[in-house]
């Protein structure tokens, strides 16, 4: 069934049709690779049942065609039934060299080798293939969700007993910065110079380079390694010294006890082992996404100057419309481009149409498709990402812009968090989602953090606002709105 963006458009007024999978606000050039994803080539190699792979993108919320997710999702469950392990990795060898694929492509856009379209072109192609096994992980693992709840109920086992389960099976890129920071700190507590974390970040390097060179040395690697912590969906801002010296001063000492796993069957083994890997996956792709967006700041930048843009206006642009305009075709101007910083609507079909949508169009789709929810609940449930019960103040955002300002001891509410986050998380003193599950980005980050969160409520950033004062019970899942905010 090949479509057109105006009958996808068409199509959206029937909301029986689509799969509503939250909300990921992103400017445009991050967002446009989104659409017709089962017809890239990566797709083919992940051994998966063809799908178009359509979907809308409406205000950051996000509308999947709902056959191409249940098709996947019932394959994956045949799997599952057959304890198919080739069918995951299958999966797991196509995402490793996607990834690797992307990064090491982006480690190269600064070459100047090629002419700056060619040199987009191939950024933007491999952006299209990395999107691929991010997507397709979601309907897989929804697959893996509905065969472990059914295998549990079986078992009489509640999942929030088998929490200390649902690890990663390696650190992402992310865990690593975390570790590293963390082991920089204990350094530094243990030689007694904690103290020397209150200088300029110019002095401390001069400190260190003296008294302990070593440590010096390696935090000066890190900060190249991971100068992209910070960046999501072309936004951000990179690792710093002055940041990390913060993370550093700020990081708590390590908790050595470690909840006792409870012994589980073998089918409960192998179906939390594949888990664990996608959760891995949907995490690694998101990271390398960020290094690639990051490292591409220079080419675009390069773009933004010959289209007579800022870096900030031509991230408002699509691929396809940077890619015309250095053809000397005529872009959207920028009313337009603000416009869309106000809220946009995206989709694309096989007429090679991608459709952009503002204004009172995109504000009817949104009244279709976005579920509604009763803003006056003063409890509602979700899952338990990291145990803990705590009370405080609710900061409710949509973006990691929006929850900067947030202060120490918040209980940061937002749709999902993404590695750009991770900042703000440190400073919460729980995390509440509307999104995800015990091995979505909240879920594993706080577990690091040994952070209070509450994942895939759904309407939490809906029913809460910033001020109210609420309970989060990090054992039962449990939200109470004690107050409201003033």
């Amino acid at each position: 069934m090949n479509l057109s963006g105006k009958e996808l458009i068409a199509l959206a007024e029937i909301k029986e049709k689509w799969t509503y999978m939250g909300r990921w606000l992103q400017p445009t050039l991050s967002m446009c690779f989104w659409p017709l994803w089962g017809h890239r080539r990566t797709y083919n190699d992940l051994g998966l049942p063809p799908i178009p792979g359509y979907n809308l993108q409406l205000d950051g919320h996000y509308v999947e065609f709902n056959p191409d997710f249940q098709v996947i999702e019932q394959a994956c469950l045949e799997a599952c039934e057959k304890h198919d392990d080739s069918f995951f990795r299958q999966y797991v060898k196509t995402a490793e060299r996607t990834c690797r694929n992307h990064l090491d492509l982006a480690g190269k856009l600064d070459s100047k080798k090629s002419p700056l379209k060619e040199t987009l072109k191939a950024f933007f192609d491999s952006t299209n293939q990395l999107v691929v096994p991010w997507i397709a992980v979601f309907p897989v693992g929804m697959g893996v969700d509905k065969a472990l709840s059914k295998q549990l109920k079986k078992e009489g086992i509640r999942q929030i007993e088998l929490l200390s389960h649902f690890e990663p099976p390696k650190p992402t890129m992310l865990m690593q910065q975390e570790r590293q920071a963390r082991e920089f700190a204990e350094y530094v507590r243990d030689a007694g110079v904690m103290h020397v974390l209150e200088e300029p970040p110019e002095k401390i390097m001069d400190v260190l380079s003296i008294n302990h060179e070593q440590l010096a040395n390696r935090i000066s690697s890190h900060l190249e390694e991971f100068e992209w912590v910070g960046t999501h969906h072309c936004w951000g801002e990179p690792l710093t010294a002055d940041r990390l010296f913060t993370q550093i001063k700020e990081m708590p000492p390590k908790k050595e006890e470690k909840e006792e796993m409870k012994k589980i069957s073998e089918e409960l083994q192998w179906l939390i082992r594949w888990q664990n890997e996608l959760a891995y996956w949907r995490q690694y792709c998101a990271e390398t996404s960020d290094v690639g967006f990051f490292k591409a700041r220079s080419v675009l930048n390069e773009a933004a100057a010959q289209l007579e843009l800022s870096y900030e206006e031509i991230i408002w642009l699509s691929d396809q419309e940077i890619l015309k305009g250095l053809e000397n075709a005529t872009i959207p101007s920028k009313d337009e481009l603000k416009a869309r910083e106000r809220g946009f609507g995206l989709t694309e079909g096989f007429a090679d149409d991608e459709i952009i949508i503002t204004g009172e169009k995109l504000e009817h789709l949104k009244r279709i498709l976005i579920p509604t929810v009763d803003t006056t609940v003063q409890e509602f449930v979700g899952t338990v990402g990291s145990k803990g019960l705590v009370i405080g103040k609710a900061f409710v955002a949509f973006t990691p812009q929006e929850a900067a300002p947030m202060q120490k001891g918040s209980v940061l509410v937002v749709p999902q968090t993404t590695p750009d986050y991770v900042v703000v998380m440190k400073k919460a003193k729980a995390i509440v989602t509307d999104e995800g599950g015990m091995t979505c980005h909240a879920a594993v980050v706080s577990r690091e953090l040994g952070v209070p969160c509450v994942v895939g409520t759904k309407v939490a950033t809906r029913v809460l606002k910033t001020g109210d004062l609420i309970e989060v019970d990090a054992h039962s899942g449990i939200i109470r709105r004690i107050r409201s905010g003033e």
